[in-house]
């Protein structure tokens, strides 16, 4: 069940990694946790435990070589450009936390120009899937 929530024990197993370094994970934003309890224990999404082991170049790769057009998971995948904008936006949010602010608008207006040219001239010319692969 992609909705589960895994402890923080078990999702350092699953990953290889310590117990200190999906805490040092999760207060840089890599992988994030959930907070559960009035102690405030540490819990995963299993998606996100899932996407983390996964090699999103190869799955984007992978999509866009396909034969057959199978959108990809929401977490990946943007129908429409309203979710592009807001996953953009929060990139932006996330972005400006970590790095300057002029830099942190550099990649996010790349980034957006790249994504609107996709809606606005279906630059990959796929007929069966409309949106864009955002991670």
């Amino acid at each position: 069940m992609q909705n589960e929530l895994i402890s923080i024990g078990r999702t350092a197993q699953m990953l290889g990694v310590s117990i200190d370094t999906l805490r040092r994970w999760d207060i840089a934003g890599r992988l994030q946790s959930v907070r559960s309890g009035s102690r405030g224990h540490r819990y995963f999404k299993q998606l996100d435990i899932d996407l983390f082991l996964q090699n999103i170049s190869a799955l984007a790769r992978q999509w866009a070589a396909a034969l057959n057009g199978v959108a990809p998971t929401h977490d990946v995948y943007c129908q429409t450009r309203d979710e592009f904008q807001a996953r953009l936006e929060k990139l932006q949010t996330v972005l400006c936390q970590k790095i300057s602010i002029d830099l942190a608008s550099l990649i996010s207006a790349t980034a957006g120009e790249i994504g609107n040219n996709s809606f606005d001239h279906n630059l990959g010319n796929w007929p069966d899937i409309t949106g864009i692969f955002f991670s």
